[in-house]
């Protein structure tokens, strides 16, 4: 069992850059691209605080209260998808390492304008999700307030890709139950101790965690 940190895209989140992979990849698209005579719809992610949009959050936890966690940066439009299945966007190499495929790159330097660079940088932080596994818990903080976190459990569904029809932008979707909701506290967690700053992310230090699964009653299984 491998426990996770899960936070719900609703606000800053930086640009993490990668390293360039692909020499000039969005030449797969871009006679497809012409063809279609489509204007594509750009969309700027900065590093300043957004706004949350309290009916989108609403959106969002209440699909995660019915088993689908969501995560942003997952958008397409036309031949752009930020799908990260199994070959669609992703494949393992010959060490087993997650890669983004040129498509997914090249579809997230259109919709998001971004460079190589930081598509590499979003592919590492949102691949972890494929890395979920049935049994693993995932911990998402803030939710369903300031003031409390949520845990939940993987479930066999795993990872799915599928939009929400009034909000892009979220649809990277992990399939959870058991959804359980607790106030921060010297009794469960304290907020202290969630100094996560990517958006997906293994929990590494994990004693004090799995000390609260114990406590709660949670069965710690092994792989």
């Amino acid at each position: 069992m491998t426990l996770f940190v899960s936070k719900l895209s609703l606000g800053n989140a930086g640009n993490p850059i990668g390293k360039i992979i692909y020499d000039r990849p969005c030449e797969l698209y871009d006679k497809e691209f012409d063809d279609e005579d489509v204007e594509l719809e750009e969309y700027e992610e900065d590093d300043e605080k957004e706004e949350v949009d309290d009916d989108m959050k609403k959106v969002l936890i209440e699909q995660f209260q019915d088993g689908k966690l969501r995560q942003g940066w997952g958008y397409e439009y036309g031949v752009f998808s930020l799908n990260l299945e199994d070959g669609k966007g992703s494949y393992r190499d010959e060490n087993g390492k997650l890669q983004p495929t040129e498509e997914w790159v090249c579809s997230y330097m259109h919709l998001y304008n971004k460079s190589q660079k930081q598509a590499i940088g979003r592919f590492r932080i949102l691949s972890r999700l494929l890395d979920m596994e049935e049994d693993d818990i995932v911990f998402v903080p803030n939710i369903p307030s300031d003031d409390m976190f949520s845990v939940a459990t993987v479930d066999s569904e795993g990872y799915e890709f599928k939009l929400m029809e009034e909000y892009y932008g979220h649809g990277h979707i992990i399939h959870v139950k058991d959804v359980e909701e607790y106030y921060y506290g010297d009794d469960t967690l304290p907020k202290k101790i969630w100094s996560f700053r990517q958006a997906v992310i293994r929990i590494r230090k994990e004693e004090e965690f799995k000390m609260f699964l114990e406590k709660m009653g949670y069965p710690l299984n092994s792989r």
